[in-house]
């Protein structure tokens, strides 16, 4: 999965409260401004002098664990999949590697364990960390020629290991076979080949995002010259598109290719075939995004300062949900996506730039931090804004009296939004009981808890009993907007 990109120069805007949670929904704070300093409280926060500042971009390892980029704080930090421990990893006093502005993020894989890929931008070289933690320097500005990487922005990887990283003011792709620094070429530039030319060139400009798919096709945007360049396995290089201001290339888990732009989103399949898609209403794209297994779209934006989920219909990405934004209520801090990414587990991870870097910490404003977003988090496979027991596995989804509370969670037999117990005569326990042992029909389909065809003891013990608390408590909670209201949906 490619490690997604734009230019640093992104103004940022007002700042926003913190992040408001969908029904059911699992938000984790990874990291934030503090960094791993224990001595340092949240509130001392600046973005100036934080050990974790502007938060960019974010790659996980197959058990969880996530290596985050701090570009301004010149620090890059591993947060531990299991324990969630916080180590500092790299940073700009690094003994012998320069380490200046990090930016991509990119982890790898070998037997189990963790070989991290970050671009320096103002350091213009990409680093190597190692599972011990040795950084080495394996790519830099002069490796694959004179000049033929400065201000590396993003980096993807082919089948064969084979390293592809982006420079935007060289206004190159440059392939380092094996990833190992040596006998690094040039294979795009400014003239649209990986020839050198004399004189001014203007065919691929300000080279941003770069993607490699399952066949081994490169497609890399140029992102002042408006376009996508393909370059196949044998060497071929194309032209493929001509769009306002590429930016993000990245090959979702569907395996189709994306290339974000002023224009909509470019998808490109694996035979080749491509389309221009739309962007609905409420749907942000800013610099990154991420795509499933289904062809779901997640994208991020410092216009609404919120990352949503979108799906295609009739060539356009709608809006499905709004997975995290702003409330004001004080809870996980959350401002500026850029970094997001998603692992194979369901999980939605991003990392946030924050508001008021340069500037003393006011009321509201955001530092910089990273996050965690469950999607299934009852794993019961079905996304939470479409699952009716977000806290209970229910993958069949029943729910006998269709008001958005699957019956696994919705003990609400009398449907007051209430569940209570035995205090009267027609409380939610009472009319459980009045079924109880029998079949569905006769017995209440409401009281069928689990859905088996039989009010019984098992709808007792495993629903019932464990909803009912010393005062009555609402159903669900369900991740549907109609939830409480009948019909629903």
């Amino acid at each position: 999965m490619s490690a997604r990109l734009v230019s640093a120069w992104i103004l940022m805007s007002i700042s926003m409260p913190s992040a408001a949670l969908a029904a059911g929904q699992e938000i984790t704070t990874l990291l934030d401004c503090t960094g791993a300093d224990p001595d340092m409280e949240f509130e001392e926060c600046n973005g100036v002098s934080d050990p974790f500042s502007y938060g960019y971009c974010i790659a996980v390892h197959s058990d969880g664990t996530a290596f985050v980029t701090g570009t301004f704080s010149n620090t890059v930090y591993r947060v531990d999949g299991a324990t969630g421990e916080k180590t500092l990893i790299l940073s700009d006093d690094h003994p012998s590697v320069a380490v200046g502005w990090p930016y991509a993020v990119y982890v790898r894989d070998v037997w189990g364990l963790p070989y991290v890929y970050v671009t320096g931008y103002t350091s213009n070289n990409v680093i190597l960390i190692g599972p011990s933690g040795l950084a080495v320097e394996i790519v830099g500005k002069h490796t694959a020629g004179q000049n033929s990487l400065m201000n590396p922005t993003d980096l993807d990887f082919d089948s064969d290991w084979n390293l592809y990283v982006t420079g935007s003011v060289s206004n190159t792709v440059v392939k380092v076979p094996g990833a190992d620094g040596s006998d690094a070429t040039v294979v795009l530039d400014c003239w649209g080949d990986g020839e050198p030319g004399v004189g001014a060139c203007d065919d691929f400009m300000n080279a941003q995002g770069v993607a490699v798919d399952a066949a081994g096709n490169l497609y890399a945007s140029g992102m002042n010259s408006g376009n996508v360049f393909k370059v196949s396995p044998t060497g071929d290089i194309e032209e493929i598109a001509q769009l306002d201001t590429p930016l993000d290339v990245y090959v979702g888990q569907d395996g189709n290719v994306y290339v974000t732009s002023n224009d909509g989103i470019l998808v490109i399949e694996p035979d080749g075939t491509m389309n221009l898609r739309g962007v609905g209403a409420g749907v942000p794209i800013g610099s990154h995004i991420a795509v499933d297994t289904e062809g779901n779209l997640y994208s991020g934006s410092p216009g609404c300062d919120c990352i949503v989920k979108s799906t295609l219909r009739d060539g356009v990405f709608e809006h499905v949900a709004t997975l995290v934004d702003f409330n004001g209520d004080g809870e996980t801090p959350f401002a500026y996506p850029i970094g997001i990414v998603l692992d194979d587990q369901g999980r939605l991870y991003s990392a946030q730039e924050g508001r008021g870097i340069g500037s003393p910490n006011p009321p509201h404003t955001i530092p910089a931090s990273a996050i965690r977003i469950d999607l299934d988090p009852d794993d019961d496979g079905v996304s939470f804004e479409e699952d009716n027991c977000t806290a209970v596995a229910n993958p069949s989804q029943c729910d006998s009296n269709a008001d958005g509370f699957g019956n696994h969670c919705d003990p609400d037999l009398d449907n007051d939004l209430l569940v209570e117990g035995v205090t009267t005569s027609d409380d939610d326990m009472a009319l459980f009981l009045q079924s109880f042992g029998q079949q569905v029909p006769p017995g209440n389909a409401d009281a069928d808890l689990n859905c088996d065809g039989v009010v019984g003891a098992p709808d007792l013990s495993g629903h019932f009993v464990p909803l009912i608390r010393t005062e009555p408590i609402p159903p669900g909670p369900s991740g549907l907007d109609c939830a409480g209201s009948t019909p629903c949906p």
